[in-house]
């Protein structure tokens, strides 16, 4: 059988702005509607779950999550 499997990686003036971890991150924060709940579902400390979001936050006009 043949596998096909990618991994998008998104980058704006050769800075990483969304890669498969980062879109994982994002779906969960979706789903929970919570950082600290996502960052546990997915393994990703929540130090750095919330350094991903503020670089991705940063680095676009729009923010991708707003704090409430």
């Amino acid at each position: 059988m043949t596998e096909i499997e990618l991994h998008i990686h998104v980058k704006r003036e050769g800075k990483l702005l969304l890669n498969p971890e980062r879109a994982i991150l994002l779906k969960a924060v979706r789903q929970t509607g919570s950082l600290l709940t996502a960052s546990r579902k997915t393994g990703i400390s929540y130090n750095k779950a919330w350094k991903i979001l503020d670089h991705m936050n940063q680095a676009l006009q729009n923010p991708v999550i707003e704090k409430l």
